[in-house]
Order: structure tokens, then C-alpha cells, then sequence
């Protein structure tokens, strides 16, 4: 009802802060599925067989590796990370790995040879190239023209597989138990006769893991600098967790506390207040109480924030997949909707991070906004490539933009004149300030105008479009700054249209300043004291 009274009324009747959760219960779920919102989060054991390409802080070499032993390749297989002397593969039909290709970005067009000379009479058909990078998004100058460092037609031809971090605790969770080496009946069941205070600390690890992996969607409220923590992290916290138990008639909670917080996610940290952070919080999940005590709890928001009374395997899954079970029945029963998600919401509140509830109304609003700002981009028209005769409604749009605010562009400041009539003086220092601030907007209006020219005659066919003409168009159509204005620009978070009326404000004011000395109704001229000039301004709301 709320979306629909602001599609009549045109109204803003939404609050932005909790546009992202609402769209997924009341859009997403309710049209496509609960299947939509949640992913796998499962490792996939079946590859395409072919190229790949593999995320950040993800190392696939582990699963590529097993799934090359499945399918009878593990002899056959040779991984190497910038290395040579691969050719041999492609003719005997082994498997090769090129690893950290993101490192070698120079040599990828060498590689985009090799792969457009193979065919079926030098290649054999078991032969199969996999290639692992970073993302590199970046762009290169060779001469004059600009090429992105990962050649398209690789990308274009090969099979993408990405196995990206689960997001939510729930599924961060299930992500932890359900893969390696937790999900190993012989790891699970390591810790003989001392069952019960493995399966409670390795839980409350799982916990501790999720908990600063989400802290990151917090931004700097969450951690001081993001870091980039990852499952090398959890897999050897866990595996020295087993090992310290097995060894040692009483639990070493110092040990396992100094290790796991200070060596191995610690040893990412390089602020001294995160470290504090990490390992307060890890205490809350390491310590003799989440043993000892049945009621214990990582959070006091609600109960299932505790622990599962039995040590049994899937009890423990089941106890993680208790918030989504409870929003599946939610959408079958509107009242039991309302009564079930205030005790188990399936978007956990700030304190189960350690956090207050006003770090959840920055995180919102942050995920509001890039919600908001995708939807701009998918509405967002095409632009054609500078073919003559193929403007479509986004060239015929951009073109209207850009005449627009060419339009209302004035000339630049004549800098010679200005110094003229206000020269360096000692003892008018506003006459320094407006002098450089003058030549400062002279070099954003210069860097404005000639890239709304050049992009208008790229429209027209006149020239090619380039990558950073494409980006400027992009922004454009969507209402936001370009990059290339912002890098020359004073800080402003406003949208494209607020921004070009701020910035004419301000080329007025300053021009006003020049012809007349100060504001209208202002007969002297520049005062020596910045603070009286600048109220001046401001009262008469110049600056905004």
C-alpha cells in the first residue's frame, strides 16, 4: 500500500532507511521466491569446463584442486603463478592453472594471441586453461589509446565462476558449517570424549567469524579500516581450536584467545583500536561460560542468539536456519508475520555486533543508497558508440543534458583583471583568497565545458567514444557527477542537477565579488577579516 500511494500521489511516503529490507519482503520474496534472497552457500563441486575467473579473498586452488582429482585429472593437473612452460599442456591434454593473472596485466594480450591461434589441430580436447585474478577494472595507455588491463574477448569467451562471500549472518554461518573442513564427519568428530566443548567453542568461533566479516557493512563505525578477513582465517582458528583441545586436559582459553585474536585475524589489524575491538569481541565467544553454562548468550537481543543444548551436527544447522524458517512461515501467515519477526527478525539488529542501534541507521541508509543508485543505473538509456545515423532515446536525452548545461555555463574569469583590481597585499589577505579561488573554478568550469563539448560531438558521430567519454555519459543519464568533474570539484554530495545550480551560485558570487567588492549592498570592498566576508555571503545565502 505504502509503494503503491507513492506511485499515485508521487509523494515521498518511504522511509529510506529501510527500503532495501522492505523491497526484499514485499517485492523480491513475495514475486520470485525465498530462493531469490538467500544464495547457495554451498561450495560448487561441478566447474564448466573451461575458463574461470575467481573473486577477491577467495584462493580456489583447494576446491580446483579436488574437483581436478573427481574427474580423474589430479595428475594432469599443474598450477603455476606466473610461470612458463605450459605449452606441452595444450597438446597432451593436461589441466593449467594461471593464477594472480592481475599481477601480470601486461601480459594478458600476449595470452589473448595464444588463445585466438588454438584449434583443433594443435589443441587437444582435454586441455583446459584456468585462470584466477583479483578484479581489474583499471584502464592502461598504450599510445594514445586507453585498453582495459583484462582483454574483453578472454572474458567474453570463457566461463566467469565467482564464489563471493555469503552476506548475512545467518548465511555467514551456514557458509562456515557447511563447507570445509567443518562439514568433515572426521573433523566434526575430532575432539573424542571432549564432544560437547569443541562442538560449543568451534560454534562460537563460526559466530565470531560472522560477526566481523558483517561489522564491514557498518563502515567506519564497524572497523576503523576494513579488512579483508577470510576463511584462511577461520580454517586455522578452527584447526588450532581442535588441536589445543585434544591436547591439553583443560581447555587453554589464553592461548586459543591470543592466537586466533592476535595471530591469525589480528594479524591483519593495524589500528590499535580495532585490535582492542577484535579481541573484546572474540572474548565473548571464547571463554568457559559458552562451555558451562546452557543459558548462555552471544547476544541478549533474543534466545536464538545462544547455543543448541545437544552437539549433534545437524542440530546445529538446523538451530542456524531457525530465522529462516521462521520468515518462510511469515510469508504464509500475515499475522504470524508480525508476531514471529519481532522476536526473530530476519535482519539482526546492531547489538548482536556489538554495536547501537544508531550503526544500523548508518548501515541502512548506506544500502538504501546503493540500492537507489543501481536502480538509476538500470533505467539509465544506452549510448550509441559515435556511429553516424544511430542516435537512440539515451543520445537524444544526453544531448538535451549536455546543451542544457552548456547553456548556462558562463565565460571564464579574467584572472589579469582580477589581480589588477585586487593585488597581493599584506594587509588585505581576501584579495590572495579571491584570486586563487577564482582560478580554482576557472580550471573545474574549463574541465566541465570541454567534456560536455567533446561527449556532444561523440554523440554526433564526430568522434570515437571513448571509456572515460562512455563513464561521463553513464553518470549524466543517471543524475550523478562524473568522476572526472569530482576530481577538480569542491566536495559536494549533491546530485548532478542540485550540483550545476550550487556551482552557478557560486561562479555568481564570486563574479559579484569581483564587480563589486563583496555582496550587493556592500560598498567597500574585500574585507581583511575572512569571517565577516564570509558571513556576508552566507547571510545573504550565496553559499550554500
Amino acid at each position: 500500500m505504502e509503494v503503491n500511494a507513492v506511485v499515485h500521489t508521487g509523494k515521498r511516503a518511504v522511509r529510506v532507511g529501510k527500503m532495501g529490507l522492505r523491497g526484499q519482503k514485499h517485492g523480491l520474496i513475495a514475486h520470485v521466491g525465498l530462493s531469490a534472497q538467500t544464495a547457495p552457500t554451498r561450495t560448487p563441486t561441478v566447474s564448466p569446463p573451461s575458463s574461470s575467473s575467481c573473486p577477491p579473498d577467495a584462493d580456489p586452488m583447494a576446491a580446483l584442486s579436488r574437483f581436478a582429482d573427481k574427474m580423474g585429472y589430479g595428475g594432469k593437473f599443474e598450477s603455476i603463478s606466473l610461470g612458463q612452460g605450459q605449452r606441452s599442456a595444450q597438446q597432451d591434454g593436461l589441466w593449467v592453472c594461471l593464477q594472480n593473472c592481475h599481477l601480470a596485466v601486461s601480459w594478458m594480450p600476449e595470452l589473448e594471441r595464444i588463445w585466438e591461434s588454438w584449434d583443433t589441430r594443435n589443441t587437444n580436447l582435454h586441455f583446459r586453461l584456468w585462470l584466477t585474478s583479483y578484479p581489474s577494472d583499471k584502464l592502461q595507455k598504450e599510445g594514445e589509446a586507453i585498453q582495459a588491463q583484462f582483454p574483453v574477448s578472454l572474458l567474453q569467451n570463457g566461463v566467469k565462476m565467482t564464489n563471493e562471500p555469503p552476506t548475512g549472518l545467518q548465511q555467514n554461518l551456514l557458509r562456515s558449517y557447511q563447507s570445509d573442513p567443518v562439514k568433515d564427519p572426521a573433523f566434526y568428530e575430532g575432539c573424542p570424549r571432549k564432544d560437547r566443548v569443541f562442538t560449543k567453542l568451534l560454534y562460537g568461533i563460526c559466530f565470531f567469524h560472522a560477526v566481523v566479516q558483517e561489522r564491514k557493512k557498518f563502515g567506519s563505525i564497524g572497523w576503523n579500516i576494513p579488512y579483508g578477513f577470510n576463511e584462511s582465517d577461520f580454517h586455522i582458528s578452527i584447526k588450532q581450536l581442535q588441536m589445543f583441545i585434544n591436547e591439553s586436559a583443560d581447555v587453554p582459553y589464553e592461548a586459543i584467545l591470543y592466537l586466533t585474536g592476535e595471530c591469525n585475524y589480528g594479524g591483519r589489524v593495524t589500528d590499535d583500536w580495532d585490535r582492542r575491538t577484535l579481541t573484546t569481541i572474540l572474548e565473548d565467544f571464547v571463554n568457559e561460560q559458552v562451555v558451562t553454562s546452557p543459558s548462555y548468550l552471544f547476544c541478549h537481543v533474543a534466545e536464538v542468539y545462544g547455543l543448541p543444548r545437544k552437539t549433534e551436527y545437524q542440530v546445529y544447522i538446523q538451530h542456524i536456519e531457525v530465522l529462516m524458517h521462521s520468515l518462510t512461515r511469515c510469508l504464509n501467515n500475515t499475522t504470524t508475520m508480525r508476531i514471529e519477526c519481532v522476536t526473530l527478525p530476519p535482519d539482526p539488529p546492531p547489538e548482536v555486533f556489538g554495536l547501537n542501534m544508531n550503526a544500523g541507521i548508518t548501515r541502512d541508509l548506506f544500502n538504501s543508497r546503493v540500492l537507489i543508485d543501481t536502480m538509476l543505473l538500470v533505467q539509465g538509456g544506452t549510448v550509441s558508440t559515435g556511429g553516424a545515423g544511430e542516435k537512440g532515446a539515451g543520445d537524444t536525452l544526453l544531448s538535451d543534458i549536455t546543451d542544457d548545461i552548456l547553456g548556462k555555463l558562463p565565460v571564464n574569469y579574467d584572472l589579469e583583471e582580477a589581480m589588477c583590481s585586487y593585488p597581493t597585499s599584506y594587509s588585505e589577505s581576501m584579495n590572495t583568497v579571491l584570486v586563487q579561488e577564482m582560478d580554482r573554478f576557472n580550471r573545474l568550469l574549463s574541465v566541465i565545458r570541454s567534456t560536455l563539448e567533446t561527449l556532444r560531438r561523440a554523440v554526433d558521430g564526430l568522434v570515437v567514444m571513448s571509456p572515460e567519454l562512455e563513464a561521463l555519459a553513464g553518470s549524466l543519464l543517471v543524475n550523478k557527477v562524473p568522476t572526472m568533474w569530482v576530481a577538480r570539484s569542491y566536495p559536494s554530495l549533491k546530485t548532478l542537477a542540485s550540483y550545476v545550480v550550487d556551482f552557478l551560485d557560486r561562479l555568481r558570487a564570486l563574479q559579484v565579488t569581483l564587480l563589486y567588492g563583496g555582496p550587493p549592498g556592500q560598498a567597500e570592498g574585500p574585507s581583511g577579516n575572512i569571517a565577516i566576508w564570509w558571513t556576508s555571503w552566507t547571510g545573504r545565502g550565496l553559499f550554500r
